[in-house]
Protein backbone atom coordinates (compact mmCIF):
# COMPACT_ATOMS: atom_id res chain seq x y z
CA UNK A 1 0.00 0.00 0.00
CA UNK A 2 1.31 3.13 -1.27
CA UNK A 3 2.45 5.54 1.87
CA UNK A 4 1.13 9.04 0.95
CA UNK A 5 -0.78 11.65 2.69
CA UNK A 6 -4.12 9.83 2.80
CA UNK A 7 -2.92 7.07 4.64
CA UNK A 8 -1.15 9.16 6.91
CA UNK A 9 -4.79 10.66 7.97
CA UNK A 10 -6.08 7.03 8.31
CA UNK A 11 -3.01 6.37 11.25
CA UNK A 12 -3.90 9.51 12.66
CA UNK A 13 -7.51 8.77 12.56
CA UNK A 14 -6.76 5.16 14.10
CA UNK A 15 -4.50 7.22 17.13
CA UNK A 16 -7.29 9.38 17.89
CA UNK A 17 -9.87 6.61 18.08
CA UNK A 18 -8.07 4.67 20.37
CA UNK A 19 -7.25 7.79 22.82
CA UNK A 20 -11.14 8.59 22.91
CA UNK A 21 -11.72 5.29 23.83
CA UNK A 22 -9.70 4.75 26.46
CA UNK A 23 -9.46 8.21 27.74
CA UNK A 24 -13.50 8.04 27.93
CA UNK A 25 -13.49 4.81 29.29
CA UNK A 26 -11.32 6.03 32.23
CA UNK A 27 -14.24 7.97 33.67
CA UNK A 28 -16.35 4.22 33.79
CA UNK A 29 -18.23 3.62 37.28
CA UNK A 30 -19.87 0.72 38.67
CA UNK A 31 -23.73 1.07 37.88
CA UNK A 32 -26.81 -1.16 38.46
CA UNK A 33 -26.28 -4.96 38.66
CA UNK A 34 -22.64 -4.84 39.13
CA UNK A 35 -23.41 -4.04 43.22
CA UNK A 36 -25.37 -7.33 43.66
CA UNK A 37 -23.09 -9.36 41.46
CA UNK A 38 -19.80 -8.26 43.47
CA UNK A 39 -21.26 -8.54 46.72
CA UNK A 40 -22.52 -12.47 45.20
CA UNK A 41 -18.89 -13.06 44.37
CA UNK A 42 -17.72 -11.46 47.78
CA UNK A 43 -19.68 -13.56 49.54
CA UNK A 44 -19.69 -16.98 47.41
CA UNK A 45 -16.55 -16.76 44.83
CA UNK A 46 -16.44 -16.67 41.27
CA UNK A 47 -17.57 -20.24 41.07
CA UNK A 48 -20.51 -20.67 43.29
CA UNK A 49 -21.53 -17.30 41.97
CA UNK A 50 -21.94 -18.13 38.53
CA UNK A 51 -24.42 -21.50 39.51
CA UNK A 52 -25.99 -19.08 41.71
CA UNK A 53 -26.72 -17.21 38.73
CA UNK A 54 -27.36 -20.46 36.64
CA UNK A 55 -29.87 -21.57 38.54
CA UNK A 56 -31.81 -18.50 39.43
CA UNK A 57 -32.02 -16.03 36.50
CA UNK A 58 -28.95 -15.87 33.79
CA UNK A 59 -27.82 -19.29 32.46
CA UNK A 60 -25.31 -17.44 29.92
CA UNK A 61 -22.67 -19.91 32.20
CA UNK A 62 -19.10 -19.44 30.85
CA UNK A 63 -19.72 -15.41 29.82
CA UNK A 64 -21.11 -14.85 33.74
CA UNK A 65 -18.49 -16.90 35.41
CA UNK A 66 -15.40 -14.34 33.24
CA UNK A 67 -17.80 -11.72 34.10
CA UNK A 68 -17.48 -13.06 37.79
CA UNK A 69 -13.68 -12.95 37.89
CA UNK A 70 -13.60 -9.40 36.56
CA UNK A 71 -15.78 -8.54 39.67
CA UNK A 72 -13.52 -10.57 41.75
CA UNK A 73 -10.31 -8.56 40.47
CA UNK A 74 -12.38 -5.16 40.38
CA UNK A 75 -13.40 -5.55 44.51
CA UNK A 76 -9.65 -5.94 45.07
CA UNK A 77 -8.72 -3.09 43.62
CA UNK A 78 -8.49 -3.58 39.87
CA UNK A 79 -9.67 -0.14 38.11
CA UNK A 80 -12.95 -0.99 36.31
CA UNK A 81 -10.76 0.82 32.76
CA UNK A 82 -8.51 -2.16 33.02
CA UNK A 83 -11.61 -4.38 31.95
CA UNK A 84 -12.61 -2.03 29.57
CA UNK A 85 -9.21 -1.49 27.99
CA UNK A 86 -8.42 -5.08 28.16
CA UNK A 87 -11.74 -5.63 25.92
CA UNK A 88 -10.58 -3.05 23.63
CA UNK A 89 -7.01 -4.77 23.02
CA UNK A 90 -9.17 -8.57 22.29
CA UNK A 91 -11.58 -6.48 20.35
CA UNK A 92 -8.47 -5.54 17.50
CA UNK A 93 -6.32 -8.54 18.22
CA UNK A 94 -9.55 -10.82 17.04
CA UNK A 95 -10.14 -8.18 14.10
CA UNK A 96 -6.63 -8.23 13.40
CA UNK A 97 -6.23 -12.09 13.32
CA UNK A 98 -8.70 -12.13 10.62
CA UNK A 99 -7.27 -9.66 8.37
CA UNK A 100 -3.93 -11.19 8.72
CA UNK A 101 -5.74 -14.65 7.70
CA UNK A 102 -7.24 -13.08 4.42
CA UNK A 103 -4.02 -11.27 3.71
CA UNK A 104 -5.78 -7.96 2.45
CA UNK A 105 -2.44 -6.06 2.88
CA UNK A 106 1.33 -6.25 2.34
CA UNK A 107 2.39 -4.98 5.46
CA UNK A 108 1.81 -5.80 9.42
CA UNK A 109 1.43 -2.73 9.65
CA UNK A 110 -1.73 -1.93 7.72
CA UNK A 111 -3.08 -5.35 9.51
CA UNK A 112 -3.36 -3.13 12.57
CA UNK A 113 -4.53 0.03 11.33
CA UNK A 114 -7.01 -1.84 9.55
CA UNK A 115 -7.83 -3.71 12.43
CA UNK A 116 -8.28 -0.07 14.36
CA UNK A 117 -10.38 1.58 11.41
CA UNK A 118 -12.76 -1.54 11.30
CA UNK A 119 -13.19 -1.10 15.12
CA UNK A 120 -13.62 2.21 14.71
CA UNK A 121 -16.87 1.69 12.33
CA UNK A 122 -18.27 -1.08 14.47
CA UNK A 123 -18.15 1.07 17.50
CA UNK A 124 -19.69 4.05 16.07
CA UNK A 125 -22.76 1.91 14.44
CA UNK A 126 -23.37 -0.14 17.60
CA UNK A 127 -26.98 0.75 18.73
CA UNK A 128 -26.08 0.87 22.36
CA UNK A 129 -22.59 1.79 22.71
CA UNK A 130 -22.94 1.88 27.05
CA UNK A 131 -24.24 -1.07 27.40
CA UNK A 132 -22.31 -3.39 24.52
CA UNK A 133 -18.67 -1.60 24.48
CA UNK A 134 -18.40 -0.09 28.43
CA UNK A 135 -20.99 -1.45 30.83
CA UNK A 136 -18.97 -4.77 32.13
CA UNK A 137 -22.42 -6.09 33.06
CA UNK A 138 -23.52 -6.93 29.85
CA UNK A 139 -19.92 -6.12 27.51
CA UNK A 140 -19.38 -10.15 28.37
CA UNK A 141 -22.52 -11.44 27.17
CA UNK A 142 -22.81 -9.15 23.86
CA UNK A 143 -19.18 -7.95 22.59
CA UNK A 144 -16.78 -10.45 24.01
CA UNK A 145 -18.45 -13.30 21.90
CA UNK A 146 -17.97 -11.25 18.82
CA UNK A 147 -14.76 -11.10 19.28
CA UNK A 148 -14.20 -15.01 20.31
CA UNK A 149 -16.30 -15.51 16.81
CA UNK A 150 -13.56 -13.52 14.66
CA UNK A 151 -10.86 -16.07 15.77
CA UNK A 152 -13.40 -18.76 14.98
CA UNK A 153 -12.98 -17.06 11.68
CA UNK A 154 -9.15 -16.35 11.33
CA UNK A 155 -9.25 -20.27 11.74
CA UNK A 156 -11.80 -21.35 9.23
CA UNK A 157 -10.08 -19.19 6.91
CA UNK A 158 -6.67 -21.51 7.23
CA UNK A 159 -6.33 -24.33 4.96
CA UNK A 160 -4.02 -26.10 7.65
CA UNK A 161 -5.73 -26.81 11.56
CA UNK A 162 -3.01 -27.49 13.99
CA UNK A 163 -3.82 -28.63 17.61
CA UNK A 164 -3.86 -25.26 18.85
CA UNK A 165 -6.50 -24.08 16.06
CA UNK A 166 -8.48 -26.83 17.07
CA UNK A 167 -8.13 -25.45 21.39
CA UNK A 168 -9.43 -22.09 20.03
CA UNK A 169 -12.03 -22.99 18.05
CA UNK A 170 -13.27 -24.99 20.83
CA UNK A 171 -13.06 -22.80 23.22
CA UNK A 172 -14.07 -19.69 21.38
CA UNK A 173 -17.30 -22.00 20.52
CA UNK A 174 -18.11 -22.86 24.22
CA UNK A 175 -17.84 -19.13 24.87
CA UNK A 176 -19.96 -17.89 22.08
CA UNK A 177 -22.98 -20.94 23.10
CA UNK A 178 -22.89 -19.22 26.35
CA UNK A 179 -23.06 -15.86 25.88
CA UNK A 180 -25.90 -14.79 24.00
CA UNK A 181 -28.50 -16.65 22.38
CA UNK A 182 -29.35 -14.71 19.85
CA UNK A 183 -25.83 -14.89 18.36
CA UNK A 184 -25.69 -18.28 18.91
CA UNK A 185 -28.43 -19.11 17.01
CA UNK A 186 -27.37 -17.40 14.35
CA UNK A 187 -24.39 -18.98 14.06
CA UNK A 188 -25.97 -22.19 14.85
CA UNK A 189 -28.07 -21.73 11.48
CA UNK A 190 -25.18 -20.08 9.35
CA UNK A 191 -22.00 -22.21 10.09
CA UNK A 192 -24.09 -25.33 8.31
CA UNK A 193 -25.02 -23.52 5.40
CA UNK A 194 -21.21 -21.92 4.86
CA UNK A 195 -20.09 -25.59 4.36
CA UNK A 196 -22.41 -26.36 1.31
CA UNK A 197 -20.58 -23.03 -0.17
CA UNK A 198 -17.10 -23.44 -2.49
CA UNK A 199 -14.08 -23.80 -0.43
CA UNK A 200 -12.34 -21.49 -2.78
CA UNK A 201 -14.09 -18.23 -3.48
CA UNK A 202 -11.97 -15.41 -5.22
CA UNK A 203 -8.86 -17.10 -3.88
CA UNK A 204 -10.37 -16.99 -0.13
CA UNK A 205 -10.23 -20.84 1.14
CA UNK A 206 -11.88 -22.03 4.11
CA UNK A 207 -11.86 -25.69 6.37
CA UNK A 208 -15.05 -27.17 7.10
CA UNK A 209 -13.47 -29.08 9.72
CA UNK A 210 -13.14 -25.97 11.63
CA UNK A 211 -16.77 -24.81 10.63
CA UNK A 212 -17.77 -28.41 12.49
CA UNK A 213 -15.45 -28.47 14.93
CA UNK A 214 -16.92 -24.72 15.88
CA UNK A 215 -20.61 -25.57 15.48
CA UNK A 216 -20.42 -28.14 17.36
CA UNK A 217 -18.70 -26.12 20.85
CA UNK A 218 -21.10 -23.90 19.76
CA UNK A 219 -24.17 -26.68 19.96
CA UNK A 220 -22.89 -27.79 23.44
CA UNK A 221 -22.65 -24.84 25.02
CA UNK A 222 -25.98 -23.32 23.50
CA UNK A 223 -27.65 -26.69 25.10
CA UNK A 224 -26.31 -26.38 28.49
CA UNK A 225 -27.12 -22.52 28.80
CA UNK A 226 -30.82 -23.09 27.70
CA UNK A 227 -31.01 -26.05 30.25
CA UNK A 228 -30.16 -24.34 32.90
CA UNK A 229 -32.70 -23.76 35.43
CA UNK A 230 -32.34 -20.25 35.90
CA UNK A 231 -33.85 -19.93 32.09
CA UNK A 232 -37.02 -21.59 32.72
CA UNK A 233 -37.06 -19.16 35.81
CA UNK A 234 -36.95 -16.35 33.78
CA UNK A 235 -38.87 -17.24 31.26
CA UNK A 236 -41.91 -17.07 33.36
CA UNK A 237 -41.69 -13.04 33.67
CA UNK A 238 -41.56 -13.00 29.86
CA UNK A 239 -44.63 -13.06 27.29
CA UNK A 240 -45.08 -16.15 26.19
CA UNK A 241 -45.02 -15.77 22.33
CA UNK A 242 -46.10 -18.82 19.95
CA UNK A 243 -43.65 -20.00 16.89
CA UNK A 244 -45.68 -18.81 14.20
CA UNK A 245 -45.88 -15.66 15.78
CA UNK A 246 -42.25 -14.85 16.50
CA UNK A 247 -41.78 -15.98 12.59
CA UNK A 248 -44.09 -13.71 11.74
CA UNK A 249 -43.14 -10.63 13.71
CA UNK A 250 -39.70 -11.19 13.51
CA UNK A 251 -40.13 -9.74 10.06
CA UNK A 252 -41.57 -6.17 11.02
CA UNK A 253 -38.81 -5.95 14.08
CA UNK A 254 -35.80 -6.32 11.43
CA UNK A 255 -37.14 -3.71 9.10
CA UNK A 256 -37.82 -1.54 12.56
CA UNK A 257 -33.93 -1.84 13.26
CA UNK A 258 -32.68 -1.17 9.88
CA UNK A 259 -35.25 1.69 8.71
CA UNK A 260 -36.08 3.15 12.04
CA UNK A 261 -32.48 2.58 14.49
CA UNK A 262 -30.06 2.59 12.52
CA UNK A 263 -30.11 5.53 10.11
CA UNK A 264 -28.34 7.82 12.92
CA UNK A 265 -25.51 5.67 13.08
CA UNK A 266 -24.66 5.40 9.46
CA UNK A 267 -22.95 8.27 8.96
CA UNK A 268 -20.08 7.82 10.56
CA UNK A 269 -20.03 4.09 9.31
CA UNK A 270 -19.91 5.31 6.48
CA UNK A 271 -17.09 7.69 7.14
CA UNK A 272 -14.69 4.76 8.66
CA UNK A 273 -15.85 2.30 6.01
CA UNK A 274 -14.22 4.64 3.49
CA UNK A 275 -10.92 3.76 4.41
CA UNK A 276 -11.77 0.37 3.31
CA UNK A 277 -12.36 1.97 -0.22
CA UNK A 278 -8.88 3.21 0.08
CA UNK A 279 -7.48 -0.12 0.76
CA UNK A 280 -9.68 -1.59 -2.22
CA UNK A 281 -7.88 1.44 -4.40
CA UNK A 282 -4.38 0.88 -3.33
CA UNK A 283 -4.55 -2.74 -3.40
CA UNK A 284 -2.69 -4.97 -5.65
CA UNK A 285 -6.17 -7.21 -6.37
CA UNK A 286 -8.33 -6.24 -8.85
CA UNK A 287 -12.14 -8.12 -9.22
CA UNK A 288 -14.32 -7.01 -11.75
CA UNK A 289 -18.09 -6.57 -9.80
CA UNK A 290 -20.80 -5.37 -10.84
CA UNK A 291 -21.43 -2.86 -8.06
CA UNK A 292 -25.09 -2.63 -8.09
CA UNK A 293 -25.65 -6.34 -7.92
CA UNK A 294 -22.88 -6.58 -5.18
CA UNK A 295 -25.12 -3.95 -3.02
CA UNK A 296 -28.11 -5.64 -3.17
CA UNK A 297 -26.70 -8.91 -2.43
CA UNK A 298 -25.36 -7.25 1.24
CA UNK A 299 -28.78 -5.74 1.58
CA UNK A 300 -29.92 -9.29 1.66
CA UNK A 301 -27.31 -10.69 3.43
CA UNK A 302 -27.52 -8.10 6.03
CA UNK A 303 -31.48 -8.58 6.02
CA UNK A 304 -31.19 -12.32 6.98
CA UNK A 305 -28.76 -11.71 9.13
CA UNK A 306 -30.76 -9.40 10.63
CA UNK A 307 -33.97 -11.32 10.57
CA UNK A 308 -32.19 -14.41 12.29
CA UNK A 309 -30.82 -12.79 15.51
CA UNK A 310 -33.93 -10.90 15.80
CA UNK A 311 -36.22 -14.49 15.62
CA UNK A 312 -34.81 -15.35 19.20
CA UNK A 313 -35.71 -12.71 20.75
CA UNK A 314 -39.22 -12.12 19.52
CA UNK A 315 -39.68 -15.52 20.59
CA UNK A 316 -38.19 -15.13 23.97
CA UNK A 317 -39.31 -11.81 24.87
CA UNK A 318 -42.30 -11.04 22.86
CA UNK A 319 -40.40 -8.19 21.41
CA UNK A 320 -37.14 -7.29 19.48
CA UNK A 321 -35.27 -7.18 23.22
CA UNK A 322 -32.79 -4.25 24.73
CA UNK A 323 -31.04 -2.64 21.96
CA UNK A 324 -27.69 -4.33 23.55
CA UNK A 325 -28.88 -7.43 21.85
CA UNK A 326 -28.80 -5.89 18.02
CA UNK A 327 -25.02 -5.26 18.56
CA UNK A 328 -24.10 -8.90 16.80
CA UNK A 329 -26.40 -6.48 13.79
CA UNK A 330 -23.83 -3.65 14.06
CA UNK A 331 -21.26 -6.26 13.43
CA UNK A 332 -22.65 -7.56 10.03
CA UNK A 333 -23.37 -4.67 8.78
CA UNK A 334 -19.93 -2.69 9.73
CA UNK A 335 -18.41 -6.17 8.17
CA UNK A 336 -20.61 -5.80 4.80
CA UNK A 337 -20.23 -1.75 3.96
CA UNK A 338 -16.45 -3.04 5.04
CA UNK A 339 -16.11 -5.42 2.09
CA UNK A 340 -18.61 -3.39 -0.20
CA UNK A 341 -16.50 -0.33 0.44
CA UNK A 342 -13.39 -2.31 -0.24
CA UNK A 343 -14.85 -3.54 -3.05
CA UNK A 344 -16.05 -0.37 -4.62
CA UNK A 345 -12.13 1.30 -4.32
CA UNK A 346 -10.84 -1.82 -6.36
CA UNK A 347 -13.31 -0.93 -9.20
CA UNK A 348 -12.30 2.30 -9.22
CA UNK A 349 -8.76 2.20 -9.47
CA UNK A 350 -9.35 3.66 -13.23
CA UNK A 351 -10.50 6.79 -11.73
CA UNK A 352 -7.13 7.90 -10.52
CA UNK A 353 -7.09 11.56 -9.16
CA UNK A 354 -10.81 11.70 -8.60
CA UNK A 355 -11.02 9.12 -6.20
CA UNK A 356 -7.76 10.08 -4.32
CA UNK A 357 -8.95 13.60 -3.56
CA UNK A 358 -12.57 12.49 -2.30
CA UNK A 359 -10.41 9.65 0.16
CA UNK A 360 -8.51 12.56 1.18
CA UNK A 361 -11.84 14.50 2.27
CA UNK A 362 -13.22 11.80 3.72
CA UNK A 363 -10.37 10.75 5.78
CA UNK A 364 -10.09 14.68 6.96
CA UNK A 365 -13.66 15.14 7.38
CA UNK A 366 -13.18 11.51 9.78
CA UNK A 367 -10.74 13.77 11.80
CA UNK A 368 -12.54 16.40 12.57
CA UNK A 369 -15.40 14.16 13.78
CA UNK A 370 -13.41 12.18 15.86
CA UNK A 371 -12.23 15.71 17.34
CA UNK A 372 -15.09 16.74 18.06
CA UNK A 373 -16.72 13.94 18.87
CA UNK A 374 -13.87 12.50 21.72
CA UNK A 375 -13.76 16.09 23.05
CA UNK A 376 -17.88 15.90 23.87
CA UNK A 377 -18.12 12.80 25.28
CA UNK A 378 -15.08 13.35 27.30
CA UNK A 379 -16.20 15.94 28.84
CA UNK A 380 -19.76 14.40 29.54
CA UNK A 381 -17.78 11.25 30.77
CA UNK A 382 -15.48 13.23 33.41
CA UNK A 383 -18.75 15.75 34.15
CA UNK A 384 -20.74 12.29 35.12
CA UNK A 385 -17.42 10.68 37.23
CA UNK A 386 -16.82 13.91 39.31
CA UNK A 387 -20.95 13.56 40.38
CA UNK A 388 -20.78 10.17 40.79
CA UNK A 389 -17.57 10.19 42.68
CA UNK A 390 -18.98 12.94 45.14
CA UNK A 391 -21.87 10.06 46.47
CA UNK A 392 -24.69 12.33 45.32
CA UNK A 393 -28.10 11.06 44.80
CA UNK A 394 -27.39 8.39 41.45
CA UNK A 395 -31.07 9.78 40.30
CA UNK A 396 -29.81 13.23 39.93
CA UNK A 397 -26.61 11.85 38.08
CA UNK A 398 -26.21 14.13 34.61
CA UNK A 399 -25.94 12.31 31.45
CA UNK A 400 -23.54 10.00 31.34
CA UNK A 401 -22.88 9.79 27.23
CA UNK A 402 -20.87 6.64 26.53
CA UNK A 403 -20.65 5.71 29.51
CA UNK A 404 -23.33 3.25 31.06
CA UNK A 405 -25.13 5.45 34.05
CA UNK A 406 -25.73 4.51 37.49
CA UNK A 407 -29.10 6.56 37.64
CA UNK A 408 -31.65 3.41 37.33
CA UNK A 409 -32.96 2.47 33.75
CA UNK A 410 -30.36 5.16 32.08
CA UNK A 411 -27.69 3.87 29.91
CA UNK A 412 -26.39 7.01 28.21
CA UNK A 413 -26.21 7.98 24.54
CA UNK A 414 -27.28 5.26 21.90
Amino acid sequence: MKHDHTLMIWKLNAFLFLLMLFSVSFFNRLAEDDYLFIETVKKQGIVHATLAHYHSWNTRWLSIAWLNMWYWLIDRGLPLFAFNWMGFLFMLFSFYQVLKTLHLFNSRNNFFLFSILFCAAFFFSTFNKPDSWMWINSNTMYLWNIGFFCLVCSRILKIKITRISIFILALSGIYIGAASEPFAFTLLVVLPLIIFLPSNIHSIHFSRYAIIISWSAILFSFIIAYSGSGHVMRSNFLPHVGLMYAITRSFYFTLKILIYHFPVHSIPLILFASAWMYAGWTSNYFYTNNLFMLLAKCIVVILFLTYINTLPLVYLMGDAGPSRAWTPVSFYISAIACYFFYTTGQQLKLKGAQVKSFLSVSAIVTSLFLVVAGMHHLIIAHHYATEYDQQRNFEALPESGWLHSAKAGGTGAQ
